[in-house]
């Protein structure tokens, strides 16, 4: 399968990602707790929030699992396992969350659930977690929608 720009990207994005993932935990490493605040992030791609996630887990797990709806109902159920990275932080977690926590950040939280040094605090997410299906009419226009569960 020959790569996508958009897939190329999105490598890119992973891997500058756990690079100042290191970085910045090699700064904090001395500390016991570390607080992330998703109150007001409104999501971005799922991949780049468990990358992140990753560096704050000691074990892989599986932390999701999905399916969509398509013409003949839904596809199988697919599981996420996500994997720790290299340099994972071993402190304790707080996640911070509100009402706009949408998107990727609410998968980076939902993420965490399994994890027991990983605690959640404020309110519950917007619930708009679901990847994109993307369709083209016939007049050229585009639209997408949610067809995930």
């Amino acid at each position: 399968m020959q790569a996508t720009p958009f897939l190329d990207y999105l490598k890119e994005e992973i891997n500058g990602t756990h690079f100042i993932m290191q970085r910045i935990l090699s700064e904090l490493d001395s500390t016991e707790a570390i607080v992330v605040d998703v109150r007001f992030n409104g999501g971005g791609f799922d991949r780049i929030a468990f990358a992140i996630l990753s560096h704050f887990i000691g074990q892989s797990k599986n932390v999701l699992t999905t399916y969509a709806r398509n013409d003949e109902g839904f596809t199988k159920k697919q599981g996420y396992v996500l994997k720790p990275a290299d340099s994972a932080y071993s402190g304790k977690i707080f996640i911070l969350t509100s009402p706009f926590t949408a998107s990727a950040a609410e998968m980076f939280t939902m993420g965490s659930l399994p994890y027991k040094n990983i605690v959640r605090m404020g309110s519950r997410t917007n619930g708009i977690f679901s990847e994109i299906l993307w369709k083209k009419l016939p007049n050229g226009w585009e639209f997408s929608l949610s067809n995930e569960v």
